[in-house]
């Protein structure tokens, strides 16, 4: 989706936050800040759980998404549109934590693996 967008040049603000255990276990970062790079309008943000963060040309922060977290990068949480894909469990405490901040329902999309 950030491929596509980046290529027709979507003028949709995108603020990815992309969470991983270890820096080792982050797949697709090069590319992800490669399309920051030819997209204004996409900014991504590096969540390391365990480890340092080694220094990137993009946001990046040690520890897990937070309400704070996706308040700084994603501002007002009711016009967002939210997109997730990841495990369970971290599916279910992100749903609760939009909800719980009164993002409408119809606004929460995800997909599971």
């Amino acid at each position: 989706m950030i491929r596509e967008a980046t290529i027709q040049k979507s003028p949709r603000i995108i603020s990815l936050l992309y969470a991983n255990v270890t820096t080792e276990d982050s797949a697709y970062t090069e590319e992800l800040l490669s399309l920051s790079d030819k997209n204004a309008n996409l900014s991504v943000t590096l969540f390391v759980e365990h480890g340092v963060m080694p220094p990137l040309p993009a946001l990046s922060e040690v520890g897990r998404i937070s309400p704070e977290a996706l308040k700084k990068h994603c501002g007002n949480f009711s016009k967002t549109d939210y997109l997730m894909c990841g495990p369970p469990p971290f599916m279910e405490a992100m749903t609760k934590c939009l909800l719980d901040h009164g993002v409408p329902k119809e606004r929460i999309r995800k997909e599971n693996f």
